[in-house]
């Protein structure tokens, strides 16, 4: 794979993410994502540090599933428009409904884990309640915490994993089948610093914007919001997500643009080395 490859396929996938279509259809998602993840926020306010973990991961791993729906539909919809063909939204959604709904089933061993991770969690704090010893198991035990954050984490991590790898998987097939994970698995083998390249390359416009509309939005809530009652603040943080969210669209569809632009040069590459491995050892 060389760099001239991956620059094409960059600016082709970039080339079509101001898309009307595509921009009307998931910047209502990601807004909606972004309520999901606001009310967990606000539900968390003024609560003990155990359920505002599970309050902080949770709308990660459950947008997961909403975006895996959505990417399936963004991926088809490019693939017409890489071949200049029309297509309406609506009918594409009714045509695709099955699998979108079978792909969005994906997150919930993801939302399962991390259940688990924050039930072991639970255990800890709980043990560091314990009157005249709560103190000594928490200084002795803080490993345990902290490896299940990082478990956590690991698990946010995956799930941005499963939108750029499973996604163009899903949308270039006809029927969603059970052996989905092994499938995509053994592609990710035969290139593995390839798949990381690329992912890579997807996720880093992507996590700057990111990064910068997080900041700012957390800057002006410090210091504009006046509000003190969590309905308020609520409602505050829901208005300022609709610029929030226009200014991301286009970067997450250059991300599932990308995906797959991504897999379909990774499966050249691999067709071609089979091909240059039989003329070696012809049968």
């Amino acid at each position: 794979m060389q760099l001239s490859e991956i620059e094409q396929i960059f600016n082709r996938a970039f080339s079509k993410i101001f898309s009307r279509k595509k921009i009307l259809f998931l910047f209502p998602i990601l807004a909606s994502c972004g309520i999901l993840t606001i009310f967990c926020r606000t539900l968390s306010l003024g609560v003990n540090d155990w359920v505002w973990m599970s309050l902080s991961f949770l709308p990660i791993f459950l947008s997961t599933g909403i975006l895996l729906a959505a990417g399936v539909l963004l991926t088809k919809m490019y693939i017409f428009e890489i071949k200049g063909m029309e297509f309406k939204v609506g009918k594409l959604f009714i045509s695709s409904l099955q699998m979108v709904i079978g792909v969005s089933y994906l997150c919930f061993p993801l939302i399962l884990a991390y259940l688990i991770l924050w039930s072991v969690l639970g255990i800890f704090y709980l043990l560091k309640q314990i009157p005249a010893f709560g103190d000594a198991f928490g200084t002795l035990l803080a490993f345990g915490p902290y490896l299940l954050v990082l478990g956590s984490f690991a698990l946010a991590i995956v799930s941005v994993m499963l939108l750029f790898f499973i996604t163009p998987h899903v949308a270039l097939k006809k029927t969603l089948k059970m052996n989905l994970a092994g499938e995509v698995g053994q592609l990710m083998k035969k290139s593995v610093f390839g798949n990381m390249v690329l992912f890579f390359t997807a996720v880093f416009p992507l996590a700057v914007v990111l990064f910068f509309l997080i900041l700012g939005a957390v800057m002006t809530g410090s210091s504009y919001f006046a509000a003190k009652a969590a309905l308020a603040i609520g409602i505050q943080w829901i208005v300022m997500m609709i610029p929030f969210c226009l200014i991301l669209t286009p970067f997450v569809i250059f991300f599932f643009n990308f995906a797959l632009e991504s897999y379909m040069l990774l499966k050249r590459k691999n067709e071609k080395a089979i091909e240059k491995k039989e003329d070696l050892c012809p049968v």
